[in-house]
């Protein structure tokens, strides 16, 4: 209840959305279900630093620099994020890149770490 009565003192209007994608992105399902997830995640951590072009390492850098309690913990953040922006742009870009087909091999892991980093994400603005 604390939580929601001080949302007009943080940025709640800019993270509720966000906060709306991750929940669609869990309950996705069909053909596709694991490309859109990692497309609504991607478009999560995007629309976080809305500001920073959002190539691979620039993103990487920026959440490893947000959660990241150490130097090893930074990057391990920074390595997964670098591969999962990797794999999201093997599904856009249709899987052209020597790679690619690897990655999207491993669509489970970018998944998983995926929605690991946009809920920890999340969850830092709003506490």
């Amino acid at each position: 209840m604390e939580l929601f009565s001080r949302k007009s003192k943080t940025n709640y209007a800019t993270i509720a959305p966000l906060i709306h994608r991750l929940a669609e992105a869990q309950r996705t399902f069909g053909r596709f279900a694991k490309e859109d997830r990692i497309l609504d995640l991607a478009i999560i951590f995007e629309r976080y630093f809305p500001n920073d072009t959002t190539y691979k390492n620039k993103l990487s850098q920026n959440v490893s620099s947000l959660l990241g309690g150490s130097d090893e913990e930074n990057a391990q953040i920074s390595e997964d994020i670098s591969r999962f922006y990797m794999t999201r742009n093997a599904i856009v870009h249709g899987a052209k890149k020597k790679g690619d087909a690897e990655l999207l091999q491993e669509i489970d892991q970018a998944l998983e770490n995926g929605f690991k980093y946009a809920r920890a994400l999340l969850l830092n603005s709003i506490t």
